[in-house]
């Protein structure tokens, strides 16, 4: 009984581990009525900000615009096609060099490695750039914003191109887990 305790423990901490890869937040106007919202379309882009909906790889552009089309036909949102849509999506991807110093100022020792005592520092800086995927719905008529979702990441340059595309995903449905507010 005790191992299948641990056990579940141990797949618990793996699942919390696999959300809490990203800090999300998401803001509202608390006016908007997003009960009357059942179409969208894309911001077009001559229209956009000049650093919105763009990645370094257009496969980044095409994955991202796809999690969230699915995700919101999931929850009964459909493309507007010709029509004018309910409201409009923009997308900003951003990174931010971060500087952090990490570790305990009172953890450490003079003398050989079995003698700890205060007086050395166990710090060290950790340089690393944070990512960030902004989510914007748009008023069709002022193109106003009425809700902003956004994931913040450190970037691992190392890792693959297909896990970063399930980074991507994860991303995108961790953003519009909040959409439309409750």
């Amino acid at each position: 009984m005790r191992s299948s305790s641990r056990l579940v423990v141990a797949c618990l901490a793996l699942l919390l581990a696999g959300c809490s890869q990203f800090v999300v937040n998401s803001r509202h106007d608390p006016q908007a009525d997003f009960g009357a919202l059942h179409t969208f379309g894309w911001l077009p882009r001559d229209e956009a900000d000049p650093a919105d909906q763009m990645t370094p790889n257009e496969n980044f552009d095409r994955r991202i615009r796809a999690d969230i089309e699915q995700d919101l036909r999931g929850k009964g949102f459909a493309p507007a096609g010709s029509a004018a849509p309910d409201f409009l999506l923009n997308y900003r991807v951003s990174s931010t060099p971060v500087s952090a110093v990490q570790g305990d100022p009172s953890f450490g020792g003079w003398g050989g490695w079995w003698m700890m005592t205060p007086g050395w520092e166990a710090q060290f800086s950790d340089d690393y750039d944070e990512g960030a995927l902004y989510i914007a719905v748009l008023d069709p008529d002022r193109q106003r914003m009425f809700w902003l979702g956004v994931a913040e990441a450190r970037l691992l340059p190392s890792m693959s191109f297909d896990r970063t595309l399930e980074r991507i995903d994860a991303a995108v449905a961790a953003i519009l887990k909040s959409f439309p507010p409750r």
